[in-house]
C-alpha cells in the first residue's frame, strides 16, 4: 500500500504539501495558469484539431497533482478532436491523494465537473502498479503509482507531449534527475513537445 499525499488546506483556499513544502494550486487562477503552462504552450487545441479519426494521441505527466491538467486536456479534446482518435493520458505519482480529499478540491473545478465525477467514481483502491481508467470511450487515463524513477521505466509507448508538473528541483529532485531526461528522450519523437511550471536552469 502507498503512503497518501499529505495536504493542507490554507486560509486562502490554496493547496499546500506537507510533504514537498509548496503548493499545488491557487483556485483563483489554477485553471488559468495551467491552461497557459500546459495547453496553449503545447498548441494542444491546434494539434487535437489535425488529428485524423484513428490516430492515438498520448500524453504523459511527472506530477499528476490534483488532475487538474488531465481534465483540461479532456475538454480540449472533446471540443477539437474528431470523434475516432484515442487520448491517451499517463501520470506518475508516488504520493496520490486521498479520495476524500479529492472530492473536496474538485468543488473548485465545477467547469470539469464531468470528467472529474468520472475519475471519482471509478478511482481505483490505492496500490504501487499501474491502474487504468477509462474516462470516455476516447479517452483513457493510466494511473502508474510508483517513485518516478521506477514508474517511468513503465512507459513504452512514444510520447506526443510531456507535461513536467513536479514540485521545484529543490523540494521534489528525483524527479529531475538526468536519467529521468534520458528515458524521456528515448520514447520521444523529433516532434514531441514539453512544458513545466518549473523555471529551474537544470531543467531548461
Amino acid at each position: 500500500m502507498l503512503n497518501y499525499a499529505s495536504i493542507t488546506y490554507l486560509e486562502n483556499g490554496s493547496l499546500y504539501s506537507n510533504d514537498f513544502e509548496d503548493i499545488y494550486f491557487q483556485p483563483q487562477i489554477g485553471e488559468e495558469e495551467a491552461q497557459h503552462v500546459f495547453i496553449k504552450a503545447n498548441k494542444l487545441e491546434a494539434r487535437f484539431k489535425s488529428l485524423r479519426d484513428t490516430d492515438i494521441f498520448t500524453i504523459a505527466e511527472l506530477g499528476f497533482g490534483t488532475g487538474l491538467n488531465f481534465f483540461l486536456c479532456c475538454k480540449y479534446w472533446d471540443k477539437n478532436a474528431p470523434s475516432g482518435a484515442i487520448l491517451n493520458f499517463i501520470y506518475n505519482k508516488k504520493l496520490p491523494i486521498k479520495k476524500t480529499d479529492l472530492q473536496k478540491i474538485y468543488k473548485n473545478f465545477e467547469g470539469l465537473k464531468k470528467y472529474s465525477d468520472i475519475l471519482l467514481d471509478k478511482y481505483p483502491r490505492v496500490t504501487s502498479g499501474i491502474h487504468r481508467i477509462e474516462i470516455t470511450p476516447n479517452i483513457s487515463l493510466t494511473l502508474i503509482l510508483e517513485d518516478v524513477r521506477q514508474g517511468i521505466k513503465e512507459i513504452n509507448t512514444i510520447i506526443d507531449v510531456w507535461f513536467l508538473d513536479g514540485f521545484a528541483p529543490s523540494k521534489n529532485s528525483e524527479m529531475w534527475e538526468d536519467k529521468i531526461f534520458k528515458y524521456m528522450q528515448k520514447i520521444s519523437p523529433n516532434d514531441t513537445t514539453l512544458s513545466s511550471f518549473t523555471v529551474a536552469g537544470k531543467v531548461r
